[in-house]
C-alpha cells in the first residue's frame, strides 16, 4: 500500500527524492533462481513538506516484514558488547535497578532483557511480533508475540500497571505508525518514567551517503525533530 500520509505529522504532500523502482525485501538468503522470482515491491525515498520527515512510499504490511524474522541480536557480537555498555550507562545514571519494571518493545531474542535481568532481578517484560523467536525467551522473562501499540498498551497497563523504564532500541525507523507507539508508550509510563530510544540518525545518513539503508523495513529515517515532534503529539517531553 502507497503512504497516504507522512508518518510523523499525517500531512498528506511529500517531495520525491529517490526512486529505487521495484525491489524485492530484505532480511533473508536465497539462491539465485528463487531470487529471481521473489515479489518485487515499490521502494522510493520521499520527504514530508510541512515536516521534512524523511520516509519510504511503501506501508506494507508489518506482519509481512516481522512474523518471522531472521535477524537475531546475539547472533552479532558487537551488539552483545553494545548492550553491556548501555546497561553500564543506564547504572551509572541511576535509571536501573532491582526495583526497576521495565519493558522492552521489539525485544528480539530477548538479549538485553536477559543481560538486564542478570545484573538485577528486576521485572522484565518484552514485547516482540516474530513469533519464531518466543522460545529465546528464559523463565523469568515474559514476552508478548505481538505488535506495540496504544490498543495493546491498555492490555498492558491492566495486567501489569505502568514502567519505570521503556526500551525502543531499532525499532521506531521500522514502525509505519509511530504516532501510535509513542501515545502507547505515554499509557503505561509512569510519571517520572524514562522512554529510552536507539535510531539511525538522519545527519550520518547523508554525510555517509547510506542509500543502502533504504529497504521496505526502514520506514523512515529520524532527526532530533521527528522524534520530537513524535514527542509532543503524545505529551512526552524530549530530553537529549
Amino acid at each position: 500500500m502507497i503512504r497516504k500520509k507522512c508518518r510523523v505529522c499525517e500531512h498528506e504532500n511529500f517531495i520525491d527524492v529517490v526512486d529505487y523502482k521495484k525491489v524485492c525485501l530484505s532480511g533473508n538468503f536465497y539462491n539465485y533462481n528463487k531470487a529471481k522470482k521473489d515479489k518485487k515491491y515499490s521502494l522510493k525515498l520521499i520527504i514530508c513538506k510541512k515536516c521534512k520527515h524523511l520516509q519510504i512510499n511503501n506501508n506494507l504490511s508489518p506482519s509481512l516484514l516481522f512474523n518471522h524474522y531472521v535477524w537475531k541480536t546475539s547472533d552479532s557480537a558487537t551488539n552483545i558488547s553494545l548492550i553491556k555498555n548501555f546497561l553500564n550507562e543506564l547504572s551509572k545514571m541511576k535509571l536501573i535497578s532491582k526495583n526497576t519494571k521495565a519493558l522492552e518493545i521489539a525485544s528480539n531474542d530477548g538479549s538485553l532483557l536477559k543481560r538486564m535481568y542478570k545484573l538485577y532481578k528486576n521485572f522484565c517484560i518484552g514485547v516482540e511480533p516474530a513469533k519464531n523467536l518466543k522460545n529465546e525467551y528464559t523463565k523469568n522473562i515474559s514476552v508478548l508475540t505481538n505488535f506495540f501499540s496504544l490498543k495493546l498498551s491498555k492490555k498492558i497497563k491492566i495486567k501489569y500497571n505502568q514502567f519505570d523504564l521503556i526500551i525502543a532500541r531499532n525499532v521506531i525507523a521500522h514502525v509505519k505508525n509511530p504516532i501510535d507507539l509513542f501515545k502507547g508508550v505515554n499509557y503505561i509510563l509512569k510519571p517520572d518514567g524514562k522512554f529510552i530510544i536507539e535510531v539511525p540518525y538522519l545527519l550520518y545518513f547523508f554525510k555517509e551517503n547510506q542509500y543502502d539503508n533504504v529497504f521496505h523495513e526502514h520506514n523512515g529515517f529520524h532527526s532530533i525533530k521527528s522524534i520530537n515532534d513524535l514527542c509532543i503529539s503524545s505529551n512526552l517531553f524530549l530530553n537529549n
